[in-house]
């Protein structure tokens, strides 16, 4: 749940930065839309891998 309130903001700070005309904003720009793939890419493979470690551990327990 925190992810997703950390994408929404970043979502609404690379909107601010695209529409600010000073000179850090480009960089400051790029920075928001780059954390924001990154961090949006890391919450779906920590979904993945959470599927898949309770998938292997129901397989373990019927095994017994």
């Amino acid at each position: 749940m925190a992810g997703v309130v950390i994408i929404l903001l970043l979502y609404l700070s690379t909107l601010v930065f695209a529409f600010i005309d000073k000179s850090q904003s480009k960089s400051l720009l790029m920075a928001s839309m780059f954390a924001t793939f990154f961090i949006a890419f890391v919450l779906y493979a920590l979904s993945i891998a959470i599927k898949m470690v309770k998938h292997d551990d129901s397989d373990g327990k019927d095994d017994k």
